[in-house]
């Protein structure tokens, strides 16, 4: 089944596309492992659990300062099982939040990523 969430690639605009809503095409979309972050009580990003790890670049850093390494996407979730796809108003509340094209270089990266280690 396919739905419908919002792609965010490292150095792009966000993208609104349709995928198939399996474990695969998530692991394609994000380059790697997923791991699953809310956003808030109905939307989920899935990103590259290991993007720091590894070295992918910075893409976008969230309300709590975490910067996300690797490319993500940002579907529903109604609280069950499976994702869902975004309504109109969390595809608007979501392009308008990623909008904007955010670099970090390396240091940046790993100072976020030593600072989660240390708490």
């Amino acid at each position: 089944m396919k739905i419908r969430g919002i792609h965010v690639r490292v150095g792009e605009k966000p993208e609104v596309i349709e995928f198939e809503n399996t474990y695969q095409e998530y692991r394609r979309l994000v380059d790697g492992n997923i791991e699953m972050v809310f956003l808030d009580k109905s939307t989920v990003m899935f990103c590259n659990e290991e993007g720091k790890l590894i070295g992918l670049d910075g893409n976008r850093m969230l309300e709590n300062g975490d910067i996300i390494a690797g490319d993500f996407v940002i579907v529903g979730d109604n609280g069950g099982e499976e994702s869902i796809s975004l309504t109109d108003e969390q595809i608007d509340k979501y392009m308008d939040r990623f909008e904007e094209i955010e670099r970090y270089i390396v240091v940046d990266i790993e100072d976020d990523y030593d600072m989660e280690e240390l708490l």
